[in-house]
């Protein structure tokens, strides 16, 4: 991450925040997996509880920490515009990139967690998935190349409800060199 603020998107605040609750994902995994290594089975297979819901906190901080990482790492103050073959993925699927965003964030409105760009492992194209929860809504087999984070704690300290407005201020910052060279 190479910014402490994006101006007219998020304060310098915001970030610092962001950046808090990021953190606390990574604490959570390192304490799952700790816990996994420890007792790694579960005493009873179909009753359990415990060992499933350590289970799911490790899915669900592993997948904020990336999703979160993927995400702090695609914008920057001197964006890139997409080349390769992710340009020529979305000049296929989308027509151009403002087209891409405008159905990125559709979906970003709609899903209370991310709106991702994603790319499919066995025939490389492209698609938008809706994530609702870190670990809810993600799909084997396709890459994330471009999350955009939805959810409240993203946008409410400088855009209150104006989830769109934070959606509009947000695509000038995206780097899309940094997102191309994320393609398979």
């Amino acid at each position: 991450m190479n910014y402490t603020s994006l101006p007219g998107v998020l304060s310098e605040k915001a970030v610092k925040e962001h950046l808090k609750l990021f953190n606390g994902y990574k604490e959570m995994l390192e304490r799952t997996d700790d816990a996994l290594m420890m007792d790694p089975k579960p005493e009873s297979s179909a009753l359990d509880h415990q060992f499933r819901h350590t289970v799911w906190s490790q899915s669900y901080a592993l997948s904020g920490v990336m999703l979160h990482d993927l995400y702090f790492n695609s914008l920057s103050l001197k964006p890139g515009k997409p080349d390769g073959t992710l340009l020529k993925l979305i000049e296929t699927n989308y027509g151009d990139v403002e087209t891409l965003y405008k159905n990125m964030k559709s979906v970003a409105l709609v899903y209370r967690g991310w709106a991702v760009l994603a790319q499919n492992v066995t025939d490389k194209s492209i698609r938008i998935i809706g994530v609702d929860s870190h670990e809810e809504g993600s799909l084997f087999g396709f890459l994330p190349i471009l999350p955009i984070d939805a959810w409240e704690h993203a946008y409410w300290m400088d855009w209150g409800t104006n989830k769109a407005g934070y959606l509009d201020a947000l695509e000038k910052y995206i780097d899309w060199s940094i997102v191309s060279s994320r393609v398979i």
